[in-house]
Protein backbone atom coordinates (compact mmCIF):
# COMPACT_ATOMS: atom_id res chain seq x y z
CA UNK A 1 0.00 0.00 0.00
CA UNK A 2 1.46 3.44 -0.85
CA UNK A 3 1.80 6.11 1.68
CA UNK A 4 2.79 9.34 2.15
CA UNK A 5 6.02 9.70 2.63
CA UNK A 6 9.01 7.49 3.69
CA UNK A 7 11.83 9.35 6.32
CA UNK A 8 15.19 7.69 5.57
CA UNK A 9 17.66 7.96 8.49
CA UNK A 10 21.15 7.19 8.71
CA UNK A 11 22.79 6.98 12.39
CA UNK A 12 26.68 6.00 12.90
CA UNK A 13 27.41 6.83 16.43
CA UNK A 14 24.79 9.76 17.03
CA UNK A 15 23.58 8.21 19.80
CA UNK A 16 23.88 11.95 20.85
CA UNK A 17 21.08 13.48 18.47
CA UNK A 18 19.11 10.03 17.48
CA UNK A 19 16.54 9.71 20.08
CA UNK A 20 15.66 13.22 19.56
CA UNK A 21 15.41 13.18 16.05
CA UNK A 22 13.53 10.17 15.81
CA UNK A 23 10.92 11.69 18.48
CA UNK A 24 10.26 13.99 16.24
CA UNK A 25 9.71 11.66 13.05
CA UNK A 26 7.18 9.63 15.33
CA UNK A 27 5.28 12.28 16.04
CA UNK A 28 5.05 13.53 12.87
CA UNK A 29 3.27 10.43 11.50
CA UNK A 30 0.95 11.30 13.62
CA UNK A 31 -0.61 13.55 11.04
CA UNK A 32 0.13 11.51 7.41
CA UNK A 33 0.52 8.67 6.44
CA UNK A 34 3.99 7.28 6.53
CA UNK A 35 6.88 5.06 7.78
CA UNK A 36 10.49 5.80 9.51
CA UNK A 37 13.34 3.78 8.15
CA UNK A 38 17.12 3.77 10.09
CA UNK A 39 20.05 2.70 8.51
CA UNK A 40 22.30 1.71 11.17
CA UNK A 41 25.48 2.05 9.70
CA UNK A 42 27.79 -0.16 12.10
CA UNK A 43 27.22 2.06 15.45
CA UNK A 44 29.60 1.51 17.80
CA UNK A 45 28.58 4.20 20.69
CA UNK A 46 25.74 2.36 22.17
CA UNK A 47 22.37 4.18 19.83
CA UNK A 48 21.40 0.48 18.70
CA UNK A 49 20.30 0.03 21.77
CA UNK A 50 18.18 3.62 21.31
CA UNK A 51 16.43 2.61 18.39
CA UNK A 52 15.48 -0.70 19.72
CA UNK A 53 13.21 1.77 22.41
CA UNK A 54 11.25 2.73 19.43
CA UNK A 55 10.23 -1.16 18.51
CA UNK A 56 7.86 -1.03 15.95
CA UNK A 57 7.66 2.42 15.19
CA UNK A 58 10.45 2.59 13.05
CA UNK A 59 12.23 -0.23 10.35
CA UNK A 60 15.96 -0.62 10.88
CA UNK A 61 18.00 -2.07 8.33
CA UNK A 62 21.60 -2.91 10.18
CA UNK A 63 24.90 -2.62 7.82
CA UNK A 64 27.32 -5.87 8.69
CA UNK A 65 29.98 -3.55 6.86
CA UNK A 66 29.93 -0.05 7.16
CA UNK A 67 28.81 1.81 4.05
CA UNK A 68 28.54 5.48 2.50
CA UNK A 69 25.64 7.85 2.33
CA UNK A 70 24.77 7.39 -0.67
CA UNK A 71 24.74 3.70 -0.42
CA UNK A 72 22.92 3.72 2.98
CA UNK A 73 20.33 6.18 1.80
CA UNK A 74 19.93 4.06 -1.63
CA UNK A 75 19.59 0.74 0.55
CA UNK A 76 16.12 2.33 2.86
CA UNK A 77 14.77 4.41 -0.20
CA UNK A 78 14.65 0.78 -2.38
CA UNK A 79 12.52 -0.56 0.83
CA UNK A 80 10.68 2.29 0.95
CA UNK A 81 6.62 2.73 0.34
CA UNK A 82 6.13 6.62 -0.01
CA UNK A 83 5.50 9.16 -2.40
CA UNK A 84 7.60 10.97 -1.21
CA UNK A 85 11.19 10.44 0.57
CA UNK A 86 12.23 12.76 3.12
CA UNK A 87 16.11 12.26 3.45
CA UNK A 88 17.12 13.30 7.09
CA UNK A 89 20.35 13.96 9.10
CA UNK A 90 20.16 12.60 12.58
CA UNK A 91 21.57 15.26 14.41
CA UNK A 92 17.70 17.32 13.44
CA UNK A 93 14.58 17.42 15.01
CA UNK A 94 11.14 19.83 13.56
CA UNK A 95 7.73 19.96 14.96
CA UNK A 96 4.95 17.24 14.57
CA UNK A 97 3.52 19.32 11.75
CA UNK A 98 6.44 19.95 9.75
CA UNK A 99 5.46 16.45 7.48
CA UNK A 100 1.92 17.67 6.86
CA UNK A 101 3.64 20.83 6.00
CA UNK A 102 6.14 19.92 3.54
CA UNK A 103 4.06 17.60 1.65
CA UNK A 104 1.27 19.89 1.06
CA UNK A 105 3.63 22.12 -0.23
CA UNK A 106 5.27 19.90 -2.33
CA UNK A 107 1.22 18.99 -4.02
CA UNK A 108 1.11 22.81 -4.97
CA UNK A 109 4.53 23.47 -6.40
CA UNK A 110 5.00 22.43 -9.95
CA UNK A 111 7.92 21.06 -12.01
CA UNK A 112 9.18 19.88 -8.10
CA UNK A 113 12.42 17.48 -7.94
CA UNK A 114 13.37 18.53 -4.66
CA UNK A 115 12.12 20.76 -1.67
CA UNK A 116 14.14 21.61 1.39
CA UNK A 117 12.72 23.44 4.59
CA UNK A 118 14.67 26.38 6.40
CA UNK A 119 17.37 24.80 8.41
CA UNK A 120 17.44 26.80 11.84
CA UNK A 121 20.34 26.71 14.61
CA UNK A 122 19.48 25.33 18.21
CA UNK A 123 19.76 29.07 19.18
CA UNK A 124 16.58 29.42 16.22
CA UNK A 125 18.99 31.85 14.45
CA UNK A 126 18.33 30.50 10.42
CA UNK A 127 21.08 28.76 9.28
CA UNK A 128 22.51 28.81 5.45
CA UNK A 129 21.62 25.83 3.24
CA UNK A 130 21.11 27.29 -0.22
CA UNK A 131 23.96 27.10 -2.34
CA UNK A 132 25.29 27.95 -5.66
CA UNK A 133 27.16 25.49 -7.87
CA UNK A 134 30.63 25.13 -7.11
CA UNK A 135 33.28 27.03 -9.01
CA UNK A 136 37.19 26.93 -8.89
CA UNK A 137 36.68 30.12 -7.03
CA UNK A 138 34.39 28.81 -3.97
CA UNK A 139 36.30 26.09 -3.91
CA UNK A 140 39.35 28.04 -3.13
CA UNK A 141 37.56 30.29 -1.05
CA UNK A 142 36.04 27.46 1.22
CA UNK A 143 38.11 24.53 1.23
CA UNK A 144 41.62 25.42 1.16
CA UNK A 145 43.40 27.39 3.96
CA UNK A 146 42.73 30.50 2.31
CA UNK A 147 39.16 30.32 3.86
CA UNK A 148 39.70 32.72 6.76
CA UNK A 149 40.13 35.66 4.38
CA UNK A 150 37.17 35.03 2.59
CA UNK A 151 34.53 34.09 5.21
CA UNK A 152 33.06 37.84 4.74
CA UNK A 153 34.07 38.27 1.47
CA UNK A 154 31.63 39.10 -1.27
CA UNK A 155 32.32 35.50 -3.28
CA UNK A 156 31.54 33.85 -0.13
CA UNK A 157 28.35 35.60 0.20
CA UNK A 158 27.40 35.14 -3.53
CA UNK A 159 28.34 31.15 -3.18
CA UNK A 160 25.81 31.05 -0.02
CA UNK A 161 23.12 33.20 -2.19
CA UNK A 162 23.27 35.68 0.93
CA UNK A 163 23.93 38.79 -1.26
CA UNK A 164 20.43 40.31 -0.12
CA UNK A 165 20.58 38.85 2.98
CA UNK A 166 18.53 35.71 4.19
CA UNK A 167 17.90 33.92 1.05
CA UNK A 168 14.15 33.92 0.15
CA UNK A 169 11.72 31.20 -1.08
CA UNK A 170 12.22 29.87 -4.15
CA UNK A 171 14.71 27.84 -6.68
CA UNK A 172 17.92 27.38 -5.84
CA UNK A 173 20.70 25.61 -7.47
CA UNK A 174 21.53 23.37 -4.41
CA UNK A 175 20.89 22.46 -0.50
CA UNK A 176 22.50 20.55 2.30
CA UNK A 177 21.80 17.16 2.47
CA UNK A 178 20.79 17.87 6.01
CA UNK A 179 16.63 16.93 4.78
CA UNK A 180 15.24 17.10 1.59
CA UNK A 181 11.97 16.44 0.49
CA UNK A 182 12.34 14.37 -3.02
CA UNK A 183 9.08 12.27 -5.19
CA UNK A 184 9.48 9.24 -5.26
CA UNK A 185 8.89 9.48 -9.22
CA UNK A 186 12.26 12.01 -9.26
CA UNK A 187 14.18 8.76 -8.21
CA UNK A 188 12.40 6.65 -10.83
CA UNK A 189 13.52 9.34 -13.50
CA UNK A 190 17.09 10.01 -12.85
CA UNK A 191 18.00 7.00 -11.05
CA UNK A 192 19.23 6.69 -7.18
CA UNK A 193 22.40 8.43 -5.34
CA UNK A 194 25.63 7.44 -7.22
CA UNK A 195 27.39 5.55 -4.85
CA UNK A 196 30.98 6.84 -5.93
CA UNK A 197 30.69 9.55 -3.64
CA UNK A 198 31.33 7.69 -0.51
CA UNK A 199 30.71 10.84 1.26
CA UNK A 200 30.15 14.69 0.81
CA UNK A 201 28.83 16.59 -2.59
CA UNK A 202 26.28 13.92 -3.26
CA UNK A 203 23.77 16.06 -2.80
CA UNK A 204 25.51 18.31 -5.25
CA UNK A 205 25.03 15.39 -7.64
CA UNK A 206 21.69 14.95 -6.84
CA UNK A 207 20.58 18.83 -7.48
CA UNK A 208 22.62 18.74 -10.27
CA UNK A 209 21.09 16.00 -11.74
CA UNK A 210 17.76 17.12 -10.81
CA UNK A 211 18.50 20.38 -12.99
CA UNK A 212 19.57 18.43 -15.90
CA UNK A 213 16.12 16.76 -16.04
CA UNK A 214 14.52 20.32 -16.29
CA UNK A 215 12.96 19.91 -12.41
CA UNK A 216 13.30 22.93 -9.65
CA UNK A 217 15.09 22.71 -6.58
CA UNK A 218 12.99 24.58 -3.60
CA UNK A 219 13.81 26.05 -0.86
CA UNK A 220 10.83 27.31 1.61
CA UNK A 221 10.84 29.30 4.42
CA UNK A 222 7.58 27.81 5.08
CA UNK A 223 8.74 25.13 7.46
CA UNK A 224 11.86 24.86 9.48
CA UNK A 225 14.11 21.94 10.70
CA UNK A 226 17.05 22.38 13.66
CA UNK A 227 19.71 21.00 12.71
CA UNK A 228 22.73 21.09 15.07
CA UNK A 229 24.89 21.53 11.90
CA UNK A 230 28.52 19.18 12.50
CA UNK A 231 29.88 19.89 9.73
CA UNK A 232 32.77 18.03 10.87
CA UNK A 233 35.41 18.52 7.30
CA UNK A 234 35.07 22.31 8.46
CA UNK A 235 37.57 21.59 11.69
CA UNK A 236 40.66 20.92 10.09
CA UNK A 237 42.21 21.23 6.66
CA UNK A 238 43.73 17.82 6.52
CA UNK A 239 41.64 15.23 8.16
CA UNK A 240 39.91 12.16 7.08
CA UNK A 241 36.57 14.18 6.28
CA UNK A 242 38.38 16.81 4.61
CA UNK A 243 40.19 14.00 2.36
CA UNK A 244 36.43 12.76 1.69
CA UNK A 245 35.09 16.10 0.37
CA UNK A 246 38.16 16.64 -1.59
CA UNK A 247 38.03 13.31 -2.88
CA UNK A 248 34.05 12.93 -3.85
CA UNK A 249 34.71 16.93 -5.66
CA UNK A 250 37.05 15.67 -7.79
CA UNK A 251 34.92 12.80 -8.57
CA UNK A 252 32.27 15.55 -9.11
CA UNK A 253 34.95 17.35 -11.83
CA UNK A 254 35.75 13.85 -13.52
CA UNK A 255 32.04 12.96 -13.79
CA UNK A 256 30.84 16.33 -15.66
CA UNK A 257 33.82 17.12 -17.28
CA UNK A 258 33.23 19.94 -19.94
CA UNK A 259 29.31 20.03 -19.42
CA UNK A 260 30.07 21.85 -15.97
CA UNK A 261 30.65 25.41 -15.70
CA UNK A 262 33.74 25.43 -13.19
CA UNK A 263 34.81 29.02 -13.69
CA UNK A 264 30.79 29.98 -13.04
CA UNK A 265 30.47 32.16 -15.94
Amino acid sequence: MSIDISIIVVNHNHGEFIEQCLNSCVASLEQVRGEIIVVDNCSTDGSKALLKNFGGKISVIHNEVRAGFSANNNKAIRAARGEYLFILNPDTSFSASSMKDLINIARSTKNLGLLAPQLIYPDGSVQPSCRRFPTIGSFIARRTPLRGFFEHSKANEKHLMLEGGAHPEGKVDWVLGACMLIPRTVFDAIGLFDERFFLYVEDIDLCYQIGLHGLDVIYTTRCQVMHHHLAESDHTFFGKRSWYHFNSMIRFVLKYKFRYNYLGL
